[in-house]
């Protein structure tokens, strides 16, 4: 804005922390399988077919603090490995 200053946010999907491995040994319990097996049926449900790494969402948080998004403001990037994107019906 006229004062410089620039407001964006970054909105991940799942990211493979402690918590999400957390979540998914709660739901392998819950569930009678393996935490490997949720993170499976987890990654059968995103696009890219796999969880971010902790490092590719502040990667994410760079470039938008960067020169190279100087004309970026207003912006929500969505970092969620196309796992908002309808993947049913449809090879990705």
């Amino acid at each position: 804005g006229v004062d410089g200053i620039r407001a964006n946010a970054v909105a991940p999907g799942w990211v493979r922390t402690p918590m999400s491995v957390y979540e998914m040994k709660v739901a392998a319990s819950a569930n009678g399988s393996t935490p490997d097996e949720e993170f499976k049926a987890l990654n059968s449900r995103i696009a890219l077919r796999r969880v971010a790494e902790p490092e590719e969402i502040a990667s994410c948080c760079l470039f938008l603090a960067s020169d190279e998004a100087s004309f970026v403001t207003g912006a929500v990037l969505v970092a969620d490995g196309g796992g908002r994107a309808p993947t049913q019906n449809r090879a990705v």
